[in-house]
């Protein structure tokens, strides 16, 4: 995104975070943003959990979500919405032909398969 590095440089810098070009609060990174790599989010791994704390640091809201592909964002209600519907096929019920958890295990199957990274993702799609 563009001008996303001078952006992030100056809350880092100020220690405040500008919401909408109206209000500037407080932002301590090591504080008040926790990247948790080894917890799994209930529907996969590329999610994001916002939660807004009050004065006392409590919080008053909180919301999940996740990116499902192709630029798309899906929050953990429409995700549990969807998962709802007639019609919808279960992801654990979609058969995967290469199955992988990480980028190791993708290289490992481009090697062992002698197909690109591309490839593979297409042949899953």
């Amino acid at each position: 995104i563009k001008g996303m590095d001078k952006m992030l440089k100056k809350i880092k810098d100020t220690k405040k975070i500008n919401l909408l070009g109206l209000n500037e609060y407080p932002f301590l990174e090591k504080e008040q943003l926790v990247l948790n790599k080894t917890r799994r989010l209930k529907y996969h791994t590329n999610g994001m959990k916002f939660t807004v704390l009050n004065k006392e640091f409590e919080p008053i809201y909180s919301e999940v979500y996740y990116s499902i592909g192709g630029g798309f964002i899906m929050s953990e209600e429409e995700m549990i919405k969807r998962d709802q519907e007639k019609d919808h096929v279960p992801q654990e019920k979609i058969k995967i032909k290469y199955k992988y958890r990480s980028m190791a295990d993708l290289q490992q199957i481009c090697k062992e398969t002698d197909k690109s990274i591309m490839q593979v993702v297409l042949e899953n799609e």
